[in-house]
Parts: structure tokens; C-alpha cells; sequence
């Protein structure tokens, strides 16, 4: 124990070293993790493929453990047990500093030097203005795209600003209220926006044989390459707009589709793409194409306006 990291004192209290083992619902393992890793795992939990962490101490002690479960934007569903003889406690908890607090309390009570650890989880250091301006820039994108619930975005903003040192505990700081002005700002929305009817004619296509995604991928290219992993035996063709696309509609563009055939040939191309024009321009959007099949379909004017996951 006196070799490892563990036993080191760092500069910045959040890089201390945690003698625990971390399982995720992605089924990796983190052994000695530091303050901070623990602290973005527990506030990205509710985002797809983080609903769980569940860690207990090293060396392991049976039946010793502590675990966090959030369904989306919920609550934190909180368990700790202190061995085989003990009951699990449980409580409910609304934020991830909340639950660091319960986590800390248990490492620490399990730590052969207690002593060692901060009497108190530490706060990860706060991102600088540059760092801070460019992650809500990224919050807002996000925000306004409206395809992720809320601990994807706070996930989303850590991860893409974790050079700048934006913690996760930062993030959900910056996206809570650029979400919740999103919230009010629904209040007041049409029941049936442009991007309801957007998605409508995206599930009639769909339903037609033409394999449909809304915000697929992160640029065209991948999308180009992934689409045909969406096809069946029932499918001739596919539309897609991906995440730049979703952007740039967010921010007043207009929304650019890529379409094609399954079979590669220009004239199923062009067919499929006259198909989602026609299907675009009798749900009323105004369409620009010159039919050509090298030539993306242009829909504008278009209102984003997509209601935030629940």
C-alpha cells in the first residue's frame, strides 16, 4: 500500500487518489480512481449507458459496497451496505454533490487512513473564462438541438471541454440554467412546432420503406457509412440529417437532408430524394432541390423548435 499513488498527498485535493474499485453499468472497471473521476461518473449517471456505478473498497471486504442508479433526469436512488451482517441503506438524493457527500462518507470510513482523505469531497477546480465561455457554447448547442435529456448534456459539455478543464460538477452548473430558460421557453411553443412535423414526416417515410433518422451520427461521411447497418429487406432507400446539420438548423439555416438508395444507383437516388421532397412539401415545408441526386435537400424557412427530453 505504501508504493501506490494512494499514499500521495496531490497539489489539488481533487486529484486525490480513492482506494475503491468502480463498476459501470458499461461494464468497465476502474480501480483507485481520484475525487474527481468518482465525481463526473456520479453526474453523468442518467445518460444512456450510465444509469448505474456501483464500487465498494480495496482491499475488498464482502458485501461492502456503495451504489447510485438515475433514470434520466430523476432522482439518485442511493444504497450503501457495510457488510455481510449489515442492512443496505437507502435514500433519494436531487443532486450529484449530494451523493459525493454519501460516497465520501463511506471511503472514508473504509479507508486504512482515513486521515489522509479531505474531511469533505473536494470541489474540482473551476474552469477558467475562456474555458467556462466555450463550454456553454457547447451547453447551448446542445440545449437547442434538443435530442439529449439532461445528464447526456452535462456529459456531453464535460467530455468535449475536458482538455479545459471543465469537471463534470462545472458542467451540470453551466447547463441547469440554460436548461431551465429552455423549459420556460416551451411553455410558450405551438403544440405542433416545425420540428414535430419534421419528425412526423421522418416516421411516415419510415413507415414507407425509407429508413429515416433524425440527428444521425456526427457528420455526413459517418452517416454515409453507418446508414446501411438501419437497412432491412423492406428498405430501398434512406434520409438523414446529422448533428452539424441539427446545429446549423438550431441556429437559423435551415435543415440540409442527405438521401440516397440502397442499391447505389443514381436513378433509386433520385427517386428516393423526389419521395422525401414530396413527403416535406405536403406536411408544408417549403423545399429547395433541383432534383438532382448529387444535390442535398435544402428545407428553409424552418423554426427549431424541439422540445427537450423529459
Amino acid at each position: 500500500m505504501a508504493d501506490h499513488p494512494v499514499s500521495e498527498t496531490p497539489a489539488d485535493p481533487a486529484d486525490t487518489v480513492l482506494p475503491v474499485a468502480v463498476e459501470t453499468e458499461r461494464g468497465t472497471t476502474k480501480e483507485y480512481p481520484t475525487a474527481a473521476e468518482l465525481s463526473d461518473l456520479v453526474e453523468f449517471i442518467g445518460a444512456d449507458g450510465d444509469s448505474w456505478i456501483t464500487f465498494g473498497p480495496l482491499p475488498p471486504v464482502d458485501a461492502r459496497f456503495a451504489q447510485t442508479y438515475r433514470s434520466g433526469a430523476g432522482a439518485y436512488e442511493v444504497e450503501t451496505r457495510e457488510g455481510a451482517d449489515s442492512e443496505i441503506t437507502a435514500t433519494v438524493l436531487a443532486e450529484g454533490d449530494e451523493v459525493m457527500r454519501v460516497f465520501w462518507d463511506r471511503i472514508r470510513a473504509w479507508a486504512e487512513d482515513p486521515a489522509r482523505l479531505p474531511a469533505e469531497p473536494p470541489v474540482p477546480a473551476e474552469p477558467g473564462p475562456e474555458a467556462r465561455a466555450a463550454a456553454e457554447a457547447t451547453a447551448r448547442a446542445h440545449v437547442a438541438a434538443g435530442f439529449m435529456g439532461f445528464p447526456a448534456v452535462v456529459r456531453a459539455v464535460a467530455q468535449e471541454s475536458s482538455r479545459e478543464g471543465v469537471s463534470g460538477y462545472h458542467a451540470r452548473l453551466i447547463v441547469r440554467p440554460l436548461w431551465e430558460r429552455r423549459l420556460a421557453e416551451q411553455a410558450g411553443w405551438p403544440e405542433r412546432t416545425d420540428s414535430d412535423r419534421l419528425t412526423e414526416v421522418f416516421g411516415e417515410l419510415s413507415a414507407a420503406g425509407v429508413v429515416a433518422r433524425e440527428n444521425f451520427t456526427c457528420c455526413r461521411s459517418c452517416g454515409l457509412a453507418e446508414i446501411g447497418a438501419e437497412a432491412d429487406d423492406r428498405t430501398r432507400g434512406f434520409v438523414f440529417y446529422h448533428y452539424q446539420d441539427t446545429e446549423a438548423a438550431a441556429a437559423g439555416s435551415g435543415l440540409y437532408l442527405a438521401y440516397g438508395g440502397f442499391d447505389g444507383s443514381e436513378e433509386t437516388t433520385a427517386a428516393v430524394g423526389r419521395e422525401v421532397a414530396d413527403a416535406l412539401r405536403g406536411a408544408g415545408f417549403q423545399v429547395s432541390w433541383d432534383g438532382s441526386p448529387s444535390t442535398r435537400i435544402l428545407v428553409d424557412p424552418l423554426e427549431w423548435r424541439r422540445r427537450l427530453p423529459a
